[in-house]
């Protein structure tokens, strides 16, 4: 075994300790790799920074910046299909099926920190969950999308393989009442710190069972993991990088401003708002001169760079901002939606392209996972 490959199963068998990722760092020094070392020190560091300062935001900058630059050198000899996240230097969630779990996907688990799993592709058996290998150390694991039903549920049930599991993602499934007592009576459920059930068709009734049970630990919110970040481009939205080593997106409304300011880690840092004073009497179109003259001098004021940014889900008070789903999502709460059976598409599609929502207060637009819009 080399020495690289011994450091990697270190760190994959201890994926909460900075020892092994540090002393990798080390290795990678000495084996003429600076960027990517600097890159496993500085998340590392980020993390131990935990008020927003000027070293943190210097920090998640330069994080960013390279992992942009090298970020396709680095997962070369272990490509991800889908959605993956780095933290603390590496991959600790990634997403597979049960047909990659057969294969290579299986051997990544030895070399890799692993924390989150989000496995798709079940086509309503949970048997796939049995491929994931002994030995993980997986907290969480997200099945969403995957059409389970209640004997689904029975066999994940039986998944011994996960001792360290806290967190389970059952969204956009077939889970009905006939669920519930499954869900309340099987150990492998009682355990867990989060249990996310939102977009299954459960009554009002079962919903207030299962809230009775878990408590705070059942969710029935549209949420991915919170952790995901999404690409936003200047295209449609204004949003770019200030001067200060912070991301932020401005909102121009007829009489206020607001804007999201964030890190490079995708971190929502805070929310500022100004007051846009229009003339009495004004028409439209000077309304809309005043609008944007306010726009301009707060952009200017900022440092502006139009630049793509990627951030975590936020929202305004209103309720506009980023969220993973649209009005369809709705629809697989409800016990008899007839449109139900027709909005698979919809849900496969936002599965499979990483689509999401940023809403205006009235207007919607999709993007993909990388921040193109699909749909207005």
């Amino acid at each position: 075994m080399s020495d690289e490959n011994a450091l990697l199963r270190a760190i994959g068998a201890h994926p909460d300790e900075d020892t092994p990722r540090l002393a990798y760092a080390d290795w990678l020094d000495e084996h003429d790799q600076p960027e990517r070392a600097a890159f496993v020190r500085g998340q590392i560091e980020y993390t131990q920074l935990k008020d927003d300062s000027p070293r943190r935001r210097e920090v998640a900058f330069r994080c960013r910046q390279l992992l942009d630059a090298h970020e396709n050198d680095w997962l070369a000899a272990h490509p991800f299909g889908r959605d993956w996240h780095w933290a603390r230097g590496f991959v600790e969630s990634f997403t597979s099926t049960p047909e990659a779990l057969h294969g290579a996907d299986a051997d990544l688990f030895d070399t890799h920190p692993f924390r989150r799993l989000w496995l798709w592709e079940l086509n309503g058996d949970a048997a796939g969950v049995h491929l994931i290998p002994a030995g993980n150390r997986l907290a969480a694991l997200d099945l969403i999308g995957n059409r389970l039903n209640t004997n689904a549920l029975k066999k994940l049930a039986k998944a011994a393989h996960l001792p360290h599991l806290r967190e389970l993602g059952l969204m956009f499934n077939a889970l009905r009442d006939t669920a519930i007592p499954v869900l309340c009576g099987e150990p492998f459920f009682q355990r867990l710190d989060v249990l996310r059930l939102g977009a299954n068709p459960f009554t009002d009734e079962g919903r207030a069972r299962l809230r009775t049970h878990f408590g705070r630990r059942v969710t029935f919110a549209h949420d991915r993991e919170p952790e995901r970040l999404y690409t936003l481009q200047d295209d449609y939205l204004r949003v770019g990088w200030g001067n200060d080593l912070t991301q932020f997106f401005l909102q121009a409304g007829e009489h206020e401003q607001r804007l999201a300011v964030f890190d490079h880690a995708g971190a929502l840092l805070g929310i500022e708002r100004r007051e846009v004073v229009q003339k009495a009497g004004a028409n439209y179109q000077q309304r809309y001169k005043t609008r944007e003259a306010a726009r301009d001098q707060w952009l200017a004021e900022l440092g502006y760079t139009s630049a793509t940014i990627k951030v975590k889900r936020f929202q305004f008070g209103d309720g506009s901002g980023l969220t993973p789903f649209n009005w369809w999502a709705e629809m697989f709460d409800q016990t008899n939606s007839p449109e139900r059976p027709g909005l698979n598409e919809a849900i496969d599609r936002w599965l499979g392209e990483g689509q999401y929502r940023f809403a205006f207060g009235g207007s919607d637009v999709w993007f993909d996972r990388n921040g193109e819009v699909t749909d207005t």
